[in-house]
């Protein structure tokens, strides 16, 4: 591959920019402060490639640009976007419709666990509690609740990387970066 392609990434998403960089020839990493500014970049053609841990907004994105989950899994939601010490998870109630293997083995101890039959069921106009959800469920009107570790970064458990790229990018170079990821 003789073409080069910017690939900015917010902090969470280290791990994952740097497998990226080593495994598929022609990327070139670029770090940001957050997610938002990467989509951003993005957005205004800046960049070739936005590697985030969370999924976009649709008014983040345009119709020029393909997205790729690169990885499966969970985060919380809110009625409002805030964050959270992550030692406080485990002192509030939380709310999931995913099955109790899951939510245990994601939320930290002591666990108060509020199961519902369904995502609806959870996030109801009255719930006033944080939902675990998948974040193949994620949608525009849900606000993210972002747990914080010690060090004053987001917990990488409730992120999953998702590559959103400008869509004149051939697929074989998404699907590289998809395997080089799995």
């Amino acid at each position: 591959m003789n073409s080069k392609f910017k690939m900015s990434f917010c902090p969470t998403m280290v791990p994952y920019a740097e497998m990226i960089a080593k495994g598929v020839e022609g990327i070139e990493p670029y770090p940001s402060s957050s997610a938002a500014m990467v989509l951003n970049m993005l957005s205004r053609g800046m960049i070739d490639m936005a590697l985030i841990g969370r999924e976009a907004y649709s008014d983040e994105i345009n119709s020029n640009i393909g997205k790729k989950r690169l990885k499966d899994g969970y985060t919380l939601i809110y009625t409002e976007k805030v964050a959270i010490p992550e030692e406080k998870l485990g002192e509030i109630p939380i709310k999931t419709y995913l099955p109790k293997e899951v939510a245990e083995k994601i939320l930290p101890e002591p666990k108060n666990i509020v199961y519902c039959q369904t995502l609806e069921g959870c996030v109801n106009p009255d719930n006033d509690l944080p939902v675990l959800i998948d974040w193949k469920d994620f949608k525009d009107e849900f606000e993210l609740l972002i747990p914080i570790n010690k060090e004053g970064g987001k917990t990488p458990v409730f992120r999953a990387p998702v590559i959103y790229y400008r869509k004149n990018i051939s697929k074989e170079i998404i699907d590289k970066i998809a395997e080089v990821v799995s």
